[in-house]
C-alpha cells in the first residue's frame, strides 16, 4: 500500500467530506479497488473517524436495481405491512387500530428521507458530515433480502463489505423487532443503530410520553430530546399516553444507549417532506444504541443486538414500571 497517497486520502476526506466514490477515484486518479483497500487499511486504525467522515460509507454499499416487495404479516390480534425496501413498517395495526403514520407511499429511490412508519437507522443514527443525505445511514434507502417468512414473522438480511444487518419484524401480542448486527470483517467496524417509528397520533397536544424523565413529557412543542444512559440498559420501558385517541402505547427497548424524543412541529426543519399539518399526528420515541463519539465500536465479528417491542392498550391502561 502507498502510505503517501493514503495518507493524502484521510487528509482529503477529513476536510472536504466526499459523498461519492467517484469523487476520490477523480481527484486521486485510482481505481476503485485500490480506494476500497486502502480505506480497509485505515479503517483498521482510525475505523470511527473514517466512519464519522464519511468515507466508509463511500465504499461499503452499493444500492442494487429495486425488486422490493409488500409483506403482509398477521395473526388473531395485530397485522402489519413491511416494505423490503427498507425494511420499512408502513402500517402495523392492534386491535383494529393503526398505531403509525405514514405520509403515503414510501419512495423506493435514494432521496431525501421519507418520513413515517418504522424506518431503521443503519450503521448510524442521525447525521453523518452534516449533510440532510447522510442523516440515518442507508439502511432505510436499501433492499432488504428475504431470509425467512412464516404468517407472523419475517426476517429480513442487509448485507456490506464489512457487516450484516439481520431485521427480525414479528407479531405476538404486540410487534417486536430485532436488529442484529454482525461486523464479518477483520479490522473494527463503527455502527449507531435505531428504529425511528412514527406513532400516530389524534392530537400531538394532547400526548404525553412516560419514561423519557422523572415526570410524563407533555408534546406540546417542537421537540428533539435526546436521553442518553451511562451503559447499555438491558430494558428500558417508556407509555406514550393518546389523550385524543383514547390509548396508550408501551414501547420496550433492549440493549439501547438512550432514547430521542422527537416531533417537528409546525416549523418542519428536518430533512424530507412533512405534508400540511402532519406535524400534528405522530410523535417518535426512538430507541437508539451508539457510543462514545457517537458509535460503538464492534470488534472482528462481533455482534450488536437491538430489540423493541410495541403493545397497546386503553388509554392510561398501562405504566412505565
Amino acid at each position: 500500500m502507498d502510505s503517501i497517497r493514503t495518507r493524502q486520502i484521510l487528509d482529503y476526506v477529513k476536510t472536504r467530506k466526499p459523498g461519492t466514490l467517484k469523487e476520490l477515484m477523480q481527484k486521486f486518479r485510482i481505481s476503485s479497488a485500490t480506494v476500497h483497500r486502502d480505506v480497509v487499511a485505515l479503517a483498521a486504525r482510525d475505523a470511527v473517524g473514517l466512519m464519522r467522515v464519511g468515507l466508509l460509507a463511500c465504499f461499503a454499499f452499493a444500492p442494487a436495481a429495486v425488486r422490493a416487495e409488500r409483506i403482509a404479516l398477521a395473526n388473531g390480534t395485530a397485522s402489519c405491512l413491511v416494505d423490503t425496501w427498507g425494511g420499512r413498517v408502513l402500517s402495523c395495526r392492534m386491535n383494529g387500530e393503526e398505531i403509525l403514520w405514514q405520509e403515503g407511499p414510501s419512495a423506493r429511490e435514494n432521496g431525501p428521507w421519507v418520513h413515517g412508519g418504522i424506518p431503521v437507522a443503519w450503521p448510524w443514527f442521525g447525521r453523518l458530515g452534516g449533510g440532510d443525505g447522510d442523516i440515518h445511514g442507508y439502511a432505510w434507502k436499501s433492499e432488504f433480502r428475504v431470509r425467512e417468512r412464516t404468517a407472523d414473522r419475517v426476517v429480513l438480511s442487509l448485507e456490506t463489505e464489512s457487516a450484516t444487518l439481520r431485521y427480525e419484524i414479528e407479531l405476538s401480542d404486540g410487534l417486536s423487532l430485532c436488529a442484529e448486527t454482525t461486523n464479518r470483517s477483520g479490522f473494527p467496524y463503527p455502527l449507531s443503530v435505531a428504529f425511528h417509528p412514527y406513532f400516530r397520533v389524534g392530537e400531538r397536544d394532547s400526548v404525553s410520553v412516560e419514561g423519557i424523565d422523572e415526570a410524563p413529557v407533555p408534546v406540546t412543542n417542537a421537540v428533539d430530546r435526546g436521553v442518553g444512559f451511562d451503559a447499555a440498559a438491558p430494558r428500558k420501558t417508556y407509555c406514550l399516553h393518546d389523550a385524543a385517541l383514547g390509548r396508550t402505547l408501551r414501547i420496550e427497548a433492549e440493549n439501547s444507549t438512550g432514547v430521542n424524543l422527537w416531533n417537528p412541529g409546525a416549523e418542519k426543519k428536518c430533512p424530507g417532506f412533512i405534508p400540511g399539518d402532519g406535524w400534528r399526528r405522530f410523535v417518535a420515541v426512538e430507541p437508539y444504541a451508539r457510543g462514545v463519539n457517537r458509535f460503538l465500536v464492534l470488534k472482528p465479528h462481533e455482534k450488536h443486538v437491538l430489540r423493541m417491542k410495541v403493545t397497546c392498550a386503553g388509554f392510561g391502561g398501562m405504566a412505565v414500571k
